[in-house]
């Protein structure tokens, strides 16, 4: 596992393209990509279950919950290349199937809260306390209370001056980071 200032180090900039494409906060991705990988411990960033859009795989030991009891397994879960592969490969698999009507939802009115609840109800994840879990993990990492619409939100700095140079663990971002979207 990298500690959790390196993994945000490295996944931020990918965090803050992805939100201005997609008004999900950073954080909230950031959360996500933290819980689901165990900060880096596996490559899988997202906890999406299958081959990548490039057909890699590999079996992790993870939680799933059965019956109300958190029960180990191992499954099957998708590795990338590149942290634009992920975030592309999360993109794509909430913005369609089963999960579409939280992405409709959340492209109407910007909740991301929401957004998580409505993954969960869909099947993202088998914890029921998953969206709760990621909304806490998005406030340590977004510094501040995030209650409002993205659009709104309180989360700190806006992505353009998060992209000059400040981010939400207080840290310049590296010298000449450029992020292919």
């Amino acid at each position: 596992m990298q500690d959790r200032g390196t993994f945000i180090d490295w996944l931020l900039p990918y965090a803050l393209e992805w939100e201005k494409q997609t008004g999900i906060p950073a954080a909230v991705f950031l959360a996500i990509a933290a819980s689901e990988s165990n900060f880096g411990a596996a490559p899988t960033l997202f906890g999406i279950k299958g081959p990548s859009p490039s057909g890699a795989s590999a079996p992790f030991p993870t939680f799933e919950v059965v019956d109300g009891v958190p029960t180990p397994t191992t499954d099957t879960f998708a590795v990338y290349n590149t942290p634009d592969e992920a975030f592309q490969h999360f993109m794509s698999l909430i913005s369609q199937g089963r999960y579409a009507s939280a992405w409709q939802a959340f492209q109407q009115s910007g909740n991301w809260q929401a957004l998580l609840a409505d993954l969960q109800d869909a099947g993202y994840a088998t914890d029921p306390e998953w969206p709760a879990k990621i909304v806490a993990l998005a406030q340590e990492m977004g510094g501040s209370p995030m209650t409002q619409p993205a659009q709104q939100s309180s989360m700190g700095p806006t992505p353009d001056a998060l992209l000059s140079g400040a981010n939400p663990i207080g840290e310049p971002l590296p010298e000449g980071t450029k992020v292919e979207v």
